[in-house]
């Protein structure tokens, strides 16, 4: 993996390292984020984006076999970490497991489940950052300057231009402060009110400049010095944030090669490297365990990945996808809500336990088995300078190894917590079904005294939904506060009902709100889809029509 040649004056002159050669490498590595956007451009517009979406999902569940296989197969790391790797999937999927027989004892749609993936929403952009991170580490493991100075260098690079992306994005942190505030009532949002999300958005570009700056004096100072300055590093850089910043960040470019691009259609792009990626590392990885005497567990795993070979890959992706295609099919059949009897339920309900624990799993195993400060790691994908006056770490250094119970107690403060957090604050408002759904209430119920009730949560929502236009303006916030206030509309009639109320004030009333939802609607069209919201999620275009056709007479009659 490390490659030198010695010169005649006798000193190393530093070649480039690759995770398994050039070629494999440039395709899938460094180019996989130009590959994966040409690919999901022409399986977008062949076949429609859900085809992408959904190849997505097989390939996003199937990379955390690899993890585990990986796991299984490294005898000194499953001995190092024996507890925490054992112990790891137990509390994740019982946890999850006890929302499931609270969802369906309950009576609960099963598609409630789906609060929980806050929890890996929030992970999964730390989890992409630090693989992008490690990579550009292991590439630019040979340059002898510094190594404190070059790795805060690239995470000082990579970091600033993650947030700014993620801030600048259309739907991603928009979304996060919405649900949280929407589903569990945590009023993060509020401070992002009255312009400050422009601010921070462009506080975070002019420090992703400044950090490029910094980063191109430290690459010019490289090199003026002699030190090895790794263009497959840089290459890595350019291309994934390049295609990053294309696909997430909204700009003309792309909204005219393809109108219906969206947020979930540039994660795919991203997620797809990402996949490749891992995919790549933890085949050199077990290929290198494998051939260390003594390090790989003996059997059908030392015996396939010591001869390798591309018969060898293909098998071991296969089995990665078929991995993937069993477990993402029924995580979807719980986004779609498709429970037609409690016995379903249950079955779906083990499926997204399942689905959710190797996810998590997947994120909490990384964060401490891939660490390239460790020998191990540095044997088994051939990165070790046994020549290096530079120290090393090993995984058995350090902290004696825990018991169960001191494992068992640690996962708890990391998994317990945000569970519960989430599951308190979620079935809190979920029980008041006035105030998770209230325009589906207001149908419900007729009486003067509903329609109050409602009354106060529609417009509760309502400036709920206004807020989010100030902070990002969406299509399914102008449509759900059209609905919102229609349906205030009517609310107020059957409040007026009673006796005392003045005719001429409620048909003023009438007209000011019909306007306004119709102004709305016509916003909502200008920006395009998806128009669907938290209450009518398959919202299309010709259901805004029609609202328009209907709500445009009922204007002329009042």
């Amino acid at each position: 993996m490390t490659s030198r040649t010695v010169d005649s004056s006798g000193s190393a002159r530093v070649r480039q390292n690759w995770v398994i050669d050039p070629l494999s490498d440039g395709l899938f590595i460094i180019a996989a984020p130009l590959i994966s956007l040409v690919w999901a451009f022409a399986f977008a517009s062949w076949f429609g984006p859900e085809v992408v979406l959904t190849i997505f999902a097989v390939f996003n569940i199937a990379h955390h076999l690899p993890t585990f296989i990986r796991i299984y197969g490294d005898r000194d790391l499953l001995r190092r970490f024996r507890w925490s790797l054992l112990l790891g999937p137990v509390l994740p999927f019982s946890l999850v497991m006890g929302v499931v027989v609270y969802v369906v004892l309950g009576g609960h749609h099963i598609g409630n489940l789906l609060y929980l993936m806050m929890i890996l929403v929030i992970w999964d952009p730390w989890h992409f950052l630090m693989q992008h991170y490690g990579f550009m580490r292991i590439y630019d493991r040979n340059n002898p300057v510094r190594r404190a100075v070059a790795s805060r260098m690239d995470l000082m690079i990579c970091g600033t231009w993650f947030v700014y992306i993620m801030v600048a994005t259309l739907d991603w942190l928009p979304n996060l402060l919405y649900d949280t505030y929407r589903f569990h009532g945590f009023p993060i949002l509020f401070l992002f009110d009255g312009g400050v999300y422009d601010v921070v958005q462009q506080l975070s570009f002019v420090a992703a400049l400044a950090a490029t700056v910094a980063y191109l004096s430290f690459l010019v100072w490289c090199h003026a010095n002699g030190y090895f300055v790794s263009l497959a590093k840089v290459m890595l850089l350019v291309t994934t944030f390049g295609v990053m910043c294309f696909t997430y960040v909204p700009n003309p470019l792309i909204t005219r090669l393809m109108p219906d691009w969206n947020f979930a259609l540039g994660f795919a792009v991203l997620g797809m490297v990402h996949v490749t990626q891992y995919l790549a590392i933890v085949w050199k990885y077990n290929c290198g365990l494998s051939r260390r005497e003594g390090a790989a567990r003996p059997g059908m795993f030392q015996k396939l990945f010591s001869r390798g070979g591309w018969e060898i890959a293909s098998a071991f992706v296969l089995l990665c996808l078929m991995y993937g295609f069993f477990l993402s099919n029924r995580f979807g059949a719980v986004y779609a809500g498709d429970s037609p009897h409690v016995g379903l339920s249950w079955f779906l309900g083990a499926m997204f336990a399942l689905a959710f624990t190797s996810t998590l799993l997947h994120y909490y195993y990384d964060g401490f088995i891939w660490k390239m400060r460790h020998k191990e790691n540095q044997q088994n994908l051939g990165m070790l300078r046994t020549e290096s006056k530079a120290p090393t770490h090993s995984w058995w250094e350090g902290v004696s190894r825990s018991t169960p119970r001191k494992a068992f107690f640690r996962q708890c403060l990391y998994f317990v917590p945000p569970v519960l957090l989430l599951s308190v604050t979620f079935w809190s408002l979920e029980e008041d079904p006035i105030r998770s759904r209230p325009i589906s209430h207001v149908f419900a119920e007729s009486s003067p005294t509903a329609a109050k009730a409602a009354l106060v949560a529609l417009e509760d929502r309502l400036g709920i939904e206004r807020k989010m236009i100030r902070i990002r303006p969406r299509s399914k916030h102008y449509t759900y506060q059209a609905d919102l206030l229609y349906m205030i509309s009517l609310a107020r009639v059957r409040i007026a009902e009673q006796p005392g109320t003045s005719n001429e004030l409620l048909r003023e009333e009438r007209r000011r709100l019909l306007a306004e939802a119709i102004a709305s609607l016509e916003r909502a069209l200008e920006l395009g889809p998806p128009y669907g919201h938290h209450e009518d999620r398959d919202m299309s275009l010709k259901d805004i029509e029609l609202r328009l056709v209907d709500w445009r007479l009922e204007l002329q009659m009042i």
